[in-house]
């Protein structure tokens, strides 16, 4: 299986998870506060979706949202948890 053949759905949950472990690192540093880490977090997925539904047709946009939301925030979730815990 080459990068070509790579579906546009397997691309947009690979580009979130990474942006949402990110997100989730940059959460655990910002914990000190209980306002910070949700306005970062959102921030970040923010301004990637503008980015990826730039990128996208305007009929793959309702792919791009649903693929990109649940993924970003279980990932953030989950890293954030670890790293808190540790």
């Amino acid at each position: 299986m080459s990068l070509g053949e790579i579906k546009l759905e397997q691309k947009l949950v690979a580009v979130f998870s990474l942006l949402g472990a990110m997100s989730g690192y940059v959460s655990n540093y910002l914990s000190y506060n209980e306002f910070y880490p949700f306005v970062a977090t959102g921030l970040i997925y923010g301004a990637s979706l503008l980015v990826a539904s730039a990128m996208s047709r305007k009929d793959k946009k309702n792919i791009v949202v649903s693929n990109s939301l649940i993924t970003f925030l279980l990932v953030w979730i989950v890293v954030w948890t670890f790293l808190y815990n540790i």
